[in-house]
């Protein structure tokens, strides 16, 4: 079992708890966060200063750990943007263009835009900037995808198959 699937499993439990308990959790969690959040602060500047934790912050296990104490030294709106400029590079493989429209409220909208004629789904284009944007900023409460996605190559046959069926 992941890390994280440990996690929510364990939070699923304490969901189950009384009030009461919940919220000596809560109170618990909160107390080692500040704990492990100060003493990783105190790490970095002993260690390298600041800087540390933009070096830091590049690798995607660290990131998580950063968000997770209040310590990412980059906020929602310039890791969603690094997360869509990351993703551009890969989906314009697909005949793809991505642009960031906007980041509030933690909901990221983005314009996802594709002619036909590519091999991918549209849906598994979709779900690839999800990841990515997921990946890079997973404290983002929502993707919004808007644009035209043109089907792929193995959707528009099965449309066309449908079609000449006579099915809907």
């Amino acid at each position: 079992m992941s890390d994280l699937r440990r996690i929510e499993t364990l939070v699923a439990a304490i969901e189950s708890l009384d009030p009461a308990a919940q919220g000596q959790v809560r109170e618990l969690l909160a107390a080692v966060f500040e704990l492990h959040r100060d003493g990783l602060l105190k790490a970095c500047e002993a260690l390298a200063g600041a800087g540390l934790l933009d070096a830091l912050a590049r690798d995607p296990a660290v990131s998580a750990v950063l968000l997770l104490h209040d310590l990412h030294p980059l906020g929602l709106e310039e890791r969603a943007r690094t997360a869509v400029e990351r993703a551009r590079s890969h989906l314009a493989v697909e005949g793809c263009t991505v642009e960031l429209l906007s980041v509030e409220g933690g909901i990221v909208r983005v314009r996802l835009d594709r002619s036909p004629g590519h091999h991918a789904t549209a849906e598994e284009v979709r779900a690839a900037l999800r990841d990515a944007i997921w990946g890079e900023a997973p404290d983002v409460e929502e993707v919004q995808i808007e644009g035209q996605v043109a089907p792929g190559r193995s959707e528009s046959s099965l449309v066309q198959l449908r079609a000449a069926a006579g099915t809907p």
